[in-house]
């Protein structure tokens, strides 16, 4: 007998329909597409949006978004921790900056709130992290 094991997660695309429940959908988007900070691979990466609601639906997903909570992802107040090294946060920022000068129709949607957001920090040490305290991270 030979037995399967098969990966269904991945891409799968988040699918936004005319029809659909805005206040559930924004919720749902942006759990999904945060959860376990975005580093899961049944995360939504993509999000195929009707025309006549993308405006509306973008809108919605980066105020929800801004309210997220990043800190210290062992409090219970916390929804998001930050990224894990200095490095990572230089390459995924490469990652990003890439993709628009490809010319790909990507752009940013919140540059300046965004850079003031903690998202951008990230711990350098484990002593650092208990000298913020209350899941306050260090600074890049």
């Amino acid at each position: 007998r030979l037995y399967n094991a098969m990966e269904l997660g991945g891409s799968d695309p988040f699918i936004v329909m005319e029809d659909a429940d805005m206040d559930k959908t924004i919720e749902g988007a942006v759990s999904g597409r945060f959860m376990n900070c975005g580093q899961s691979c049944t995360s939504a990466k993509r999000f195929i949006v009707l025309k006549e609601i993308a405006d509306t639906f973008t809108e919605r997903f980066i105020e929800k978004a801004k309210e997220l909570r990043i800190g210290d992802p062992a409090s219970m107040n916390t929804d998001m921790g930050p990224l894990v090294r200095e490095d990572q946060r230089r390459k995924l920022e490469g990652q990003i900056s890439e993709s628009i000068k490809k010319d790909k129709g990507g752009m940013r949607l919140c540059q300046q709130e965004c850079e003031k957001r903690p998202a951008h920090a990230v711990w350098r040490d484990k002593e650092e992290r208990h000298r913020q305290g209350n899941g306050q991270a260090g600074a890049s």
